[in-house]
């Protein structure tokens, strides 16, 4: 799965690929808590220069706060949305593969582990191979879709596969961050409630129903309503509720939500939630400012 992967929209490996410099980028990278992989262009530069330095033996093991002052809250680490947005053991895979090796060991993740089929073709297959996904979003998807299917304790979600087939037909970068979002939120969510029995596919957004067959979506945008793909969802959420038999939709959302996509989701029957990420689910207790 090389450079066969470009089939169409972006290409995200800058940053991990090329022998010794993508090494020294990927440690450099994890040193600082920056995102290797990173699209803010002024960080790339700095990154790629410092490993080009490094690969020549001619910048040291430390390096000086002044690397990091002008490219504070660009590409670092702590942009995940939630605390468990962070896992170490992944990060270390991040740091020690290059991309074509991360893939490569990610394929007989999802074969092992999850039990998933994984030939050329198949959903795992062009999921990895969709470059509009960088290294580290395909590595973070694997860690939540392994934590609903084979969570640490209780039963796993089903409708695996079409989550995976739904995650692989992203065309933008901007849609891969978005579905890899998703994913954080809803694996987030449910290692605090543990109540989703299945991934659905809703107008083209990722949710999830619960045992209580209640529809759980959760959408990570600024301001809801304010974005193309979200004009006429509460519509088409409640027909696939009503065709579904879901006793009640919930929809969380990270931001604000605009009155009039307010009043028209409580019209179709939706319970809507702003600024979830405030909610326990998604912050430490100390930081949480509401109950469940």
């Amino acid at each position: 799965m090389g450079k066969t992967r470009k089939r169409g929209g972006a290409d995200r490996d800058k940053g991990g690929e090329g022998l010794f410099v993508g090494k020294h980028a990927r440690q450099f990278a994890a040193e600082v808590c920056l995102d290797v992989y990173t699209d803010n262009p002024y960080a790339q530069a700095l990154i790629r220069e410092v490993a080009k330095a490094r690969s020549k033996g001619s910048l040291g093991t430390s390096v000086g706060l002044f690397f990091l002052s002008p490219v504070q809250g660009l590409g670092l680490l702590s942009n995940s949305l939630t605390p468990n947005g962070f896992d170490a053991e992944t990060e270390k895979l991040i740091c020690n593969e290059a991309p074509a090796e991360l893939r490569y060991v990610l394929t007989g993740k999802y074969n092992k582990d999850l039990g998933l089929e994984c030939a050329e073709g198949s959903p795992v297959s062009v999921l990895l191979s969709n470059p509009n996904y960088s290294p580290r979003e395909q590595a973070y998807l694997y860690l939540y879709l392994k934590s609903l299917a084979k969570p640490e304790t209780g039963n796993g979600v089903e409708g695996l596969s079409g989550a995976i087939e739904h995650l692989g037909k992203v065309k933008s970068p901007d849609a891969a961050t978005f579905a890899a979002n998703q994913m954080e939120l809803l694996s987030a969510y449910q290692k605090y409630e543990k109540n989703l029995t299945k991934l659905v596919v809703v107008t083209k957004q990722l949710g999830a129903v619960t045992g209580a067959k209640e529809l759980m979506l959760i959408i990570p945008y600024d301001v809801v309503e304010n974005v193309l793909e979200m004009k006429g969802f509460p519509v088409e959420v409640a027909k696939f509720s009503q065709s579904q038999n879901i006793k009640k939709t919930h929809l969380w959302c990270t931001g604000g939500v605009a009155s009039g996509f307010a009043s028209e989701s409580k019209s179709k029957g939706i319970a809507v939630r702003e600024n979830v990420l405030q909610l326990p689910h998604f912050a430490p207790k100390s930081a949480a400012t509401q109950d469940k």
